[in-house]
């Protein structure tokens, strides 16, 4: 049997149950009267048609033996379309479902009555994707994908019960010592930071009674800042927990609607003092390399500052095999051994989009990984209508982030910020970590 082509559609309802509508076209070698068909996950109930309606079939697990009407003759094709009804295992956090689905074919998505979802493209790890998928949530809660994908090409979908679904993080710090700590002085602690996806707010602290200030450095990341601290035992905690609440955005915004490139030149020349993040930075962004200078040239003549994004974010999306590897190393090693991982993938966007003027920075923070977080690295670039809007070139998240995104910082130096930092006497040694909490 061969695939001659397969289109899928999902709908899902209120209570998450799945259904899947595949339309198959097949052929066959030889003539055949019945056949096997492995769908390859788990189902409750499967319906098989053709072009004049219902035909009988069997199930045992996943597989399905169909009865055709008549015999086939070598390579005819033959239409079918298979209904089946999905429970798929969603994975929880805090208040919110979500699924990593394989895009094989994925046409269309429909949410029959959620209180509240968001759809994300993301790239397999470890293949060089050769296209970009463009999700389009519309009014009518229906996704449709409008450009052909590489197999390997996934899509998360996350929604909740709950209008506003919310989950929780943690910064632990262990202060450690020899003797009595005595005094920790200006502490410093980025948390996760709010975006056009996700409100933020501090939920408690623990270890501590002091309410800390909220300080913002030079890059636009805020900061939680403590007086002096005080204790004589050898070794002290200090936890703060952060609320994440995702906001109920169908539409994250139209596509149309991120300015020209016109536009963009002009708040670019109006801005002082590097605001806008252009500027080349050796051993970061190198806008100077020849094949992202014929990118960046390319991607000045679009009209939009969408299709000039697009462009670059295809470049960097697709010449790049994920390879994990330690340390970060510029947008040229990049491009010339078409590798790296989060850090060189967004590095090489940065540099695009610097080299054709659309002002960009790095965002730092981490993904959710299961019951943990991932450190994880991706892009801002500056729409002049919109502002700052994310974009995750290693995931293949041409607009937006997935709900699995959380932001800590940003930068436009090529150098992250101190995620933490104190004072205090000598010999004192500090481990953290951020998790996710149950």
């Amino acid at each position: 049997m061969e695939i001659v082509a397969q289109t899928d559609s999902l709908v899902i309802s209120k209570n998450f149950d799945v259904l899947l509508t595949r339309f198959l076209t097949v052929s066959f070698d030889e003539s055949i009267k019945q056949f096997i068909y492995q769908i390859g996950m788990d189902l409750v109930n499967c319906e098989v048609y053709d072009t004049l309606g219902l035909i009988p079939s069997s199930r045992k697990g996943d597989i399905i033996t169909i009865d055709l009407r008549r015999i086939t003759v070598k390579n005819q094709k033959i239409n079918l379309k298979f209904k089946i009804l999905l429970q798929p295992s969603w994975e929880q956090i805090g208040d919110i479902y979500h699924i990593s689905w394989l895009a094989k074919d994925l046409f269309e998505i429909k949410l029959s009555d959620p209180v509240f979802y968001r759809i994300s493209g993301f790239a397999k790890v470890g293949v060089n994707p050769q296209n970009n998928r463009i999700v389009i949530a519309s009014k009518n809660l229906s996704a449709k994908f409008t450009d052909h994908i590489s197999k390997n090409r996934g899509i998360i979908i996350a929604m909740s019960k709950k209008q506003k679904p919310k989950y929780y993080t943690s910064v632990n710090l262990t202060f450690k010592n020899d003797q009595p700590i005595g005094e920790i002085s200006n502490l410093k602690i980025v948390t996760p930071q709010s975006d056009r996806y996700k409100v933020v707010k501090l939920h408690k602290i623990t270890g501590t009674s002091q309410i800390p200030q909220i300080e913002k450095d030079d890059q636009g990341n805020y900061y939680l800042q403590f007086d002096t601290i005080t204790t004589q035992e050898k070794t002290l905690e200090i936890e703060v927990v952060s609320e994440i609440s995702l906001t109920h955005l169908v539409v994250p915004y139209d596509y149309t609607d991120l300015g020209t490139m016109q536009m963009l030149s002009q708040a670019v020349s109006r801005s002082k003092g590097g605001v806008y993040f252009t500027s080349n930075v050796e051993g970061a962004f190198e806008l100077y390399h020849p094949t992202i200078q014929k990118y960046a040239q390319a991607a000045k003549q679009k009209n939009s500052v969408f299709d000039a994004h697009r462009l670059l974010f295809e470049l960097a999306n697709r010449e790049l095999e994920y390879q994990i590897s330690s340390g970060r190393r510029s947008s040229t090693w990049a491009i010339e051994n078409k590798i790296g991982d989060c850090s060189e993938f967004s590095y090489l966007l940065v540099a695009l989009h610097r080299a054709a003027g659309i002002p960009s920075r790095i965002v730092e923070g981490s993904v959710i990984d299961g019951d943990r977080l991932q450190g994880h690295g991706w892009v801002e670039f500056l729409s002049p209508t919109l502002g700052w809007i994310q974009c995750d070139p290693t995931w293949g998240l041409p607009l937006g982030t997935s709900p699995l995104h959380i932001r800590f910082v940003n930068h436009s130096s090529g150098s992250s910020p101190n995620y933490i930092s104190f004072k205090s006497g000598h010999g004192v040694k500090l481990d953290w970590e951020f998790r996710l909490l149950d």
